[in-house]
């Protein structure tokens, strides 16, 4: 067994505080705080604000700071006078709309949040009235509209005009053709209308009624005098399926014509067309405005249909919004809509699949069965046929669309019209399912194949598709590669039975003779053994069960050695360091020296234990249990009291072949001992905790007012560079990150609370959301903060460190694991 270290990278090797802390120089005569005054003002787009912008400049210890130049990014100046303070003048933008203007001095910063006066009508909807068909002298419905701001809010107290040009519309107020009247509360108005006396005759007449408030777009409203000859044409969609609760847009479309003269009809504009939900389908909706949606120019009337909660097959019936709001329904022949449940429809090829198309020949049936999630059959659910052939033979689809019949079966024809050596596919969509149906095409001999994907690189069994005609034979195998059957006739399935790839970086490839043919073979190179993950299961501080997964095996036999090292530092010497020898099915831990010399072996689980000057390994409380391709190592440990910290648990793994997992941090554990001040306390929720924000405490003996500066620094080894590495200084109240290079010559930093973003490479601070609260000896600090690390990066271990004004300083403590993505 392999018992020299575990290979992986070198941690750097720092003292106990060998990283740079940040001790900000402390100057009462450098600004630290701009206060700001007038900053809630509106005014008209590109007029001046009322008040002045007034910010006062003072020091850490609050005394006003006279002769400092504060530059405000509105493009101004000011130098602050015996006071403290500066003024300065502002003009609202011309496009109008809240801005902020930013005044600087030095490190210290204010932001003026401006206004802008409320918002004027920007948009007119129709709540009521529209789209009615009536006779003369008929009631109406009230013409009812509601107006709103840009940002969708409802406007009071607006101004709207009403105005019925001409024809027999009137308007029933003081003006009958012209009203002003102005919004409610709830941003509404409405008007009566009525017609007057008309003997109108198709063709029909027309009525309108213009509808203005403000800068908002004007609104039509339109009515239709006469008799009707009712005369609905399904357009090319009469048959509709979705899921609930979800929608199909531009479902519905109906076209409404009038009879110009015996016999002839012609499309009818601007009809409001109503749709009413099947009794069995209570909530299925339309989008129209005002409860109808008005024919266009095409007399067509078009809507998004809003699927319900229920499931199930019923006919649609449209109608016309009659005066009065009544509604005159009519079905709509061989209209329905089917409503499936969540979960994914099922697609049965009944016939078509694998056969072989020759020129010439008449299109060959293709037909499948749909069935929804519980296996019931789905009649009248629309179905598209596509051919999938990027070159070679030229194909013709008997119809590219079809509709299920009662049993939940639709079907489609091909034929081929030029072909050569040639597989392709047929694909059928329904419901977002598809099935994919091979067809070969082929004039004479045998159709190669490719074997794609490679073979994966562990040992086992891989199943291709021969598109072949007639007689076939493979021949040519290497050694470590197996195929049955070896010789056939016509299309099917063959296994290749392969051994693992000995490489874990390269392919490797064979060459094999399919008739006249060679076929080239690869198989990829063998995945590597990684960490899955782990966690402590219990502990009561001085012991723990810690749980470890290696995964990433196809065989379990290829395994050798799991290892386990927790310490504060990637480093064999003084640790509680394991290693589990797979094919001997026993344990070793490592002496206080390092893996030189190792102790007796015990089995898991015995009653046996091990120990060194740092750890005692209980083996009637510990496992190993394997499961398909993984392995749970689980090691119940007790401590002793001079191995008191922060302890990370590394973990790695090295199969047969000598490849090596590398090192990962899987865990932490506190081994208590004699508390010390200032400490980090505790890292709670994931790091970093995206939008909900994480929190970071420290401590100090009496109170956290003592505390100065706070670190936090995460990465793989205790190493400033490549880090998310900051600091947050007390007093100042501001955030510290450290650049890639983790100098201190390249620090950036912002105040909390100031809705600034802080990034380097590795993590971003959004310091929008952070907080921080002092309560006793305890301060908490929460930030939101997200990383930039690509998937595969390695988890990094989460440090903490403090200090107080007095200078005193903790070690570092690695007190969580970090998610890096």
């Amino acid at each position: 067994m392999n018992t020299e270290e575990f290979p992986g990278p070198t941690p750097a090797q720092f003292p106990s505080m060998g990283l740079p802390f940040l001790a900000p120089v402390t100057n009462v005569g450098v600004p630290v705080y701009l206060h700001a005054f007038n900053g809630d003002q509106t005014a008209a787009p590109g007029q001046p604000y009322p008040l002045p912008l007034v910010a006062r400049v003072i020091n850490r210890i609050g005394r006003p700071l006279s002769n400092i130049t504060v530059q405000f990014s509105s493009g101004q100046s000011a130098i602050s006078n015996a006071e403290g303070w500066v003024t300065v003048s502002a003009l609202s933008p011309v496009s109008g709309g809240p801005v902020a203007i930013t005044a600087t001095a030095g490190a210290a910063r204010a932001i003026f949040r401006l206004g802008a006066p409320a918002a004027p009508a920007a948009s007119i909807t129709i709540l009521q009235g529209q789209g009615q068909l009536v006779r003369s002298g008929q009631n109406l419905l009230p013409l009812r509209v509601a107006v709103h701001d840009a940002s969708g809010n409802p406007v009071p107290g607006q101004d709207v005009t009403f105005s019925a040009p001409n024809g027999a519309a009137e308007l029933e107020c003081p003006g009958r053709r012209l009203c002003n009247l102005r919004t409610d509360g709830s941003g509404t108005v409405s008007v009566a209308m009525k017609l007057g006396s008309s003997n109108s005759e198709p063709p029909f007449e027309q009525q309108q009624i213009e509808i203005a408030s403000g800068t908002a777009p004007r609104r039509t409203v339109f009515l239709t005098v006469g008799s009707i000859e009712r005369h609905f044409v399904p357009a090319s969609r009469t048959t509709f399926s979705g899921f609930i609760n979800t929608t199909i847009p531009n479902a519905l479309e109906f076209q409404f014509h009038e009879q110009a003269l015996p016999g002839f009809y012609r499309p009818l504009a601007n009809v409001g067309i109503a749709y009413r939900p099947p009794t069995a389908f209570p909530d299925l909706t339309c989008d129209g405005e005002s409860g109808v949606v008005l024919a266009g120019a095409d007399g067509f009337a078009r809507c998004t249909l809003a699927l319900g909660g229920q499931a199930g097959v019923a006919p649609l019936s449209a109608g016309i919004r009659v005066g009065g709001g009544r509604d005159d329904f009519a079905p709509v022949d061989s209209a329905t809509v089917t409503i499936l449940n969540t979960g994914q429809p099922r697609i049965e090829v009944l016939s078509g699949a694998q056969q072989v198309l020759r020129d010439g020949q008449p299109f060959v049936p293709i037909s499948i069965r749909l069935f929804d999630p519980s296996g019931v059959p789905l009649p009248n659910v629309s179905l598209r046929w596509s051919v999938d052939a990027s070159s070679g033979p030229s194909l013709v689809l008997d119809s590219p669309s079809a509709v299920t019949d009662g049993s939940g079966q639709g079907s489609t024809g091909l034929k081929v019209f030029w072909f050569n050596h040639f597989e392709v596919f047929v694909r059928v969509r329904a419901l977002g399912t598809e099935a994919v149906i091979p067809i070969y095409v082929a004039a004479s001999g045998d159709i190669p194949f490719e074997v794609t994907p490679p073979m994966p690189g562990f040992a086992g069994f891989s199943r291709f598709r021969m598109p072949l005609i007639g007689p076939w034979t493979i021949e040519g195998l290497p050694g470590w590669l197996r195929v049955r059957p070896a010789a056939g006739v016509g299309p099917g399935f063959v296994w290749f039975e392969h051994e693992a790839n000995p490489s874990f970086t390269a392919s490797r490839f064979a060459t094999l003779t399919v008739g006249s043919r060679r076929i080239n073979v690869e198989q990829a190179p063998r995945p590597r053994p990684l960490i899955q993950g782990g966690s402590i299961t219990s502990s009561s501080g001085s012991s723990a069960s810690i749980q470890v997964n290696f995964a990433g095996w196809s065989e379990l036999r290829t395994l050798n050695v799991l290892n386990l090292l927790i310490r504060d530092s990637l480093d064999g010497r003084n640790a509680c360091y394991v290693a589990y020898s797979m094919p001997s099915r026993v344990l070793y831990l490592v002496s206080d020296q390092g893996p030189e010399t190792l102790s007796a072996p015990i089995a898991l689980p015995s009653p046996q234990t091990v120990s060194n000057s740092q750890c005692t390994i209980h083996g009637a409380e510990s496992s190993i249990r394997t499961s398909d391709n993984s392995v749970a190592l689980t090691l119940r440990v007790s401590f002793s009291s001079s191995f008191a910290g922060a302890k990370l648990v590394y973990a790695g793994a090295t199969d047969v072949f000598g490849t090596s997992s590398g090192w990962s941090i899987t865990a932490v554990h506190s081994v208590p001992g004699p508390p010390t001040w200032p400490r980090p306390l505790s890292v709670t929720q994931t790091f970093p905790a995206f939008g909900s924000g994480t929190t970071f405490e420290f401590e100090d003996a009496t109170d956290a007012r003592n505390l100065e500066t706070v670190w936090v620094l995460a990465n793989t080894a205790l190493d400033a560079a490549g880090a998310c590495y900051f600091a947050y200084h007390v007093p100042w109240n501001q955030i510290f990150l450290f650049p890639d290079s983790g100098l201190a010559s390249g620090i950036i930093s912002a105040a909390l609370e100031g809705g600034t973003l802080l990034s380097n490479t590795s993590c971003r601070i959004h310091t929008a959301g952070a907080s921080v609260s002092k309560s006793g000896p305890n301060l908490r600090l929460t930030l939101v903060m997200s990383a930039f690390q690509p998937y595969g990066t390695p988890t990094r271990a989460v440090w903490l460190a403090a200090q107080s004004l007095s200078g005193q300083r903790s070690t570092w403590q690695a007190l969580a694991v970090g998610n890096p993505y």
